[in-house]
């Protein structure tokens, strides 16, 4: 594996990088890790991934799908009787 990002997630370590046998990117946790091997490969750098953007909209260290998903929360303050409330948008 070669490794590019570092980050962690409530108090877990995950490592991410590519395996020079796949294309996508690859993320493993470090205290799982059994043993290390020097690799025989030419390291190949990071061209395709901003981890900056790449974490933008995940919370944690993975997601299901490319697809971003907007809700919508309807937030009333309590003891009022307006009935316009504000619309927040994450």
């Amino acid at each position: 594996m070669f490794p590019y990002h570092l980050r962690e997630y409530n108090n877990r370590w995950f490592l991410f990088g590519r395996n020079k046998d796949y294309l996508t990117l690859t993320n493993l946790a470090p205290d799982r890790i059994l043993s290390i091997a020097d690799g025989k490969h030419p390291y190949i750098e990071n061209t395709e991934w901003d981890f900056n953007e790449y974490f933008e909209d995940i919370v944690g260290v993975s997601f299901e799908s490319n697809q971003v998903e907007k809700i919508r929360l309807l937030v009333r303050t309590q003891g009022t009787r307006r009935a316009d409330s504000t619309l927040f948008y994450f």
